[in-house]
């Protein structure tokens, strides 16, 4: 969420980083996913990257932004772990892959 009177919604810049329940994410977001992740994956070597959506004015999901720097999980929250396995877990395919 964006500092109040602002657009800019990055955490480094004072936006809110608030962690979102995946299973009530609206599956054509995760349809979405899915696919940029396929895509990104086979052309970037398992890149590690964040999808920003909106919803547009007719319902549907719209990708806004793509960032090669990704919002770090405050420590309360819920998948903090799963997160940071995540990350470990591609650093060592990239470092066993070489």
């Amino acid at each position: 969420m964006p500092v109040e009177g602002t657009y800019t919604s990055n955490a480094a810049q004072g936006g809110n980083l608030t962690e979102v329940d995946y299973g009530k994410v609206p599956e054509s977001i995760k349809e979405i996913v899915n696919i940029v992740s396929k895509k990104f994956s086979e052309k970037y070597d398992n890149p590690i990257y964040s999808l920003d959506f909106g919803m547009g004015k007719d319902g549907k999901p719209l990708i806004f932004e793509i960032n090669d720097q990704i919002g770090f999980p405050k420590w309360e929250m819920k998948n903090r772990d799963i997160f940071l396995e995540g990350l470990i877990s591609n650093f060592e395919v990239k470092l066993t892959s070489r």
